[in-house]
């Protein structure tokens, strides 16, 4: 799941209390790429870790919260479906592969886009929670937990915060947008994919897309209750 699907199935779907260092915890997988593609994050040394600090626990909890809800989400008959359904939509000269992780990635992207036009102050409320945690005391956190070199982090937390980009997900061209700068992060060698071409996938990927019947999978998954 992307940012906000993340945020609101935690705090509005489940009712987890909204504590900042568990938020941006929460947020750092999918913000890491940004600030490193070459170091990573040991995970298993954040589920062995046991930070002393309050935040520091906050932060270990949401890392951990991410990836039990990713992996639940990635396993749920919805997605599953969807991703099938939109990848057998395109080209059939596209590689498998290619078709797969576009259909992923749109699909992500396009719950993200529903909730915010469900609710436009959404992206507020999230920046607004990211701005009470300390990105500086993250970066000492991750480090610890994660066994990794997080110089950086604070830095894009701060650009990530600026650019507020999640705000304008409720316009097609934001996610068309979102979609190059994926690509382009994961170097996929996609010639030729006119705008047009990536229009249709977003396009798809909107129509299918429900959030309600996501959090009704996460809520019934196993996977999803040994969210921390």
């Amino acid at each position: 799941m992307n940012y906000l699907s993340h945020f609101v199935f935690n705090h509005e779907v489940c009712g987890h209390p909204v504590v900042p260092h568990f938020v941006l915890g929460v947020a750092i997988p999918d913000l890491w790429p940004r600030v490193s593609r070459r170091r990573r994050i040991h995970w298993p040394s954040v589920r062995a870790s046991s930070p002393t600090h309050a935040s520091g626990q906050a932060l270990r909890a949401g890392l951990l919260n991410h990836v039990a809800a990713d992996a639940a989400f990635h396993q749920s008959g919805s997605f599953l479906d969807w991703q099938a359904e939109l990848a057998a939509a395109q080209p059939r000269a596209r590689h498998h592969a290619v078709r797969d992780f576009l259909a992923h990635v749109t699909l992500e992207l396009a719950l993200d886009h529903h909730l915010v036009h469900a609710d436009p102050g959404l992206a507020d409320r999230f920046y607004g929670v990211l701005a009470e945690a300390d990105p500086s005391a993250a970066e000492r956190h991750l480090a610890d937990v994660g066994r990794v070199d997080a110089r950086g982090l604070a830095t894009h937390v701060g650009l990530f915060q600026e650019r507020g980009f999640l705000r304008a997900y409720g316009e097609r061209l934001a996610l068309r947008a979102a979609m190059r700068f994926v690509l382009g992060m994961v170097r996929v060698e996609l010639e030729p994919l006119p705008d047009d071409a990536l229009d249709r996938v977003v396009d798809g990927a909107i129509a299918l897309a429900r959030p309600d019947a996501v959090w009704s999978d996460l809520r019934r998954s196993a996977a999803a209750r040994r969210i921390e």
